[in-house]
């Protein structure tokens, strides 16, 4: 597998935008109101047409939900940038041990799609994924 080749200034961009979300789901327990409001942690789709590539920023449509749910980010007051040169998600799982919820980012560069995953409330203990390629 390849090292990743992420700039920096797309790297700043990335974590910058991951901590802007995980912020907003984190203050005041904002994902635990969800989550007792719903029964599942809130989902965001990265809302872009296309996924992020070669560090060319693309609209967001912050509105977006998952078909499936009644309620969207922006109903429980999440605010996204209006572009960005990454794609960003909210993720959610429901395994034997617990429901769980992470932040996964990709781009494209170059033909190669790299993402990398935090979960934040994990009792599942899925691991920490930097940046790696695609399969």
């Amino acid at each position: 597998m390849p090292l990743p080749i992420i700039p920096p200034g797309l790297e700043a961009r990335a974590t910058a935008d991951r901590t802007a979300l995980l912020a907003q789901l984190d203050a005041g327990g904002k994902q635990a109101d969800v989550l007792a409001s719903e029964g599942r942690f809130l989902q965001m789709l990265h809302g872009m047409l296309e996924r992020a590539k070669n560090g060319i920023a693309n609209v967001i449509n912050a509105v977006l939900k998952p078909s499936d749910r009644l309620t969207s980010p922006q109903d429980w007051g999440i605010t996204r940038q209006a572009t960005s040169p990454i794609s960003t998600s909210i993720d959610e799982y429901d395994g034997p041990s617990g429901k769980g919820w992470g932040c996964r980012q990709e781009i494209e560069i170059a033909g190669v799609v790299w993402y990398r995953m935090e979960w934040v409330e994990n009792p599942e203990g899925r691991p920490l994924v930097e940046w790696t390629e695609v399969p």
